[in-house]
């Protein structure tokens, strides 16, 4: 990792399905979380949501090291930074206002690359994905260009 990502070490207390984890000790300690971080974009937008006077949104890039379920999104809401879209783990009034004011109905979170060792070959596997249009959208509303 570069000096430019923060680290969050922010362990994570495994949350289980009522059905499919029914026979699962549910005393288990939390476990090892790991997830690198870097702000790539800032956008303040002077519109008063609750208690603020602006919104404020940040495009991140993440890199968890560790793989625990939903742990991207829980290392986010543990930082008061929830990823918009979430309903698990979001906030209740920056979802509803930007899917009224973007019309982004889903959870804003992206794989852009995804690498792994095929199980069989052990060819080294990376996949890339781009930025739909829903997502463009948002950056234009936002003012993030990419050159």
């Amino acid at each position: 990792m570069s000096e430019q990502n923060t680290l969050i070490d922010h362990a994570i207390k495994e949350k289980l399905d009522k059905l499919g984890d029914r026979n699962v000790n549910r005393d288990k300690a939390p476990q090892l979380a790991q997830t690198y971080y870097k702000v790539l974009k800032q956008a303040t937008l002077n519109i008063p949501l609750g208690k603020f006077d602006s919104v404020r949104y940040s495009l991140v890039r993440l890199e968890p090291v560790t793989g625990r379920r939903h742990q991207i999104r829980r290392h986010l809401a543990h930082l008061r930074h929830p990823v918009i879209g979430d309903i698990n783990y979001g906030d209740n009034k920056q979802n509803p206002f930007f899917v009224e004011n973007f019309g982004f109905k889903r959870l804003m979170l992206i794989a852009k690359s995804l690498s792994f060792s095929h199980p069989v070959t052990h060819e080294k596997i990376t996949i890339n994905a781009e930025f739909d249009k829903h997502w463009h959208q948002v950056f234009n509303v936002l003012k993030w260009s990419f050159d």
